[in-house]
């Protein structure tokens, strides 16, 4: 066959290639732009993380049947640390009670929307699946620890200072839980797209 017929045959094939659908150009689409897809499927995840929380109807759905569990367990393991740290401390449902001072565990003090935007990171960032697992499993870890240690502090200043609670809470806290969710966050993302050193040839 001469070279003119094969490359006749070559450009027949090309052109009865079928062109790639709409899935696949944007899937390419945010292939290529990777800082934007990132953007992109962090904000959809928050987005269907508060409209899970927020739904009409969800406080007497899923949050009736969860949250008083989940707020409840952030109280007794508060309670602990209090004992511990000197205190007679007891759990009535999801408030910490002692003779000093009592403090009660809301949804505000429930740390899920700052691991939900930590989760959403780890999720949105293309690491290899181990990878995103260990990310996962810590930062939620990290992040109930770092709460009990916001509720614990929130204890000590309610009791001291109450005069301070709200500011502390809402002012400090708050916007704090955040940057700290962040900060492991980027820790993490360091950690798991780190590209391993070549070894050294000697020449």
């Amino acid at each position: 066959m001469s070279r003119k017929k094969k490359q006749a045959n070559r450009k027949s094939k090309d052109d009865a290639a079928p062109s790639p659908g709409p899935i696949a150009r944007f899937r390419g689409f945010f292939r290529r732009r990777p800082v934007l897809r990132f953007i992109t499927l962090v904000s959809v995840l928050m987005g269907l993380f508060y409209l899970l929380l927020y739904l009409p109807g969800a406080d007497k759905g899923w949050k009736a049947a969860v949250m008083p569990a989940y707020l409840s367990g952030y109280a007794k393991v508060t309670a602990v640390v209090l004992q511990v740290l000197g205190h007679d401390a007891t759990v009535n449902q999801t408030s910490v009670v002692t003779p000093e001072y009592s403090v009660r565990i809301a949804q505000e003090c429930s740390a899920l929307e700052p691991t939900a935007l930590f989760l959403a990171g780890v999720i949105a960032l293309q690491v290899r699946r181990g990878t995103r697992w260990k990310g996962i499993l810590a930062g939620i870890l990290l992040l109930a620890i770092t709460n009990i240690v916001r509720i614990v502090t929130l204890f000590y200043v309610g009791l001291h200072k109450p005069q301070y609670f709200d500011v502390v809470h809402i002012d400090v806290w708050q916007a704090l839980f955040v940057v700290l969710a962040i900060g492991y966050w980027a820790v993490w993302a360091m950690w798991a797209t780190k590209v391993p050193r070549e070894p050294h040839v000697a020449a």
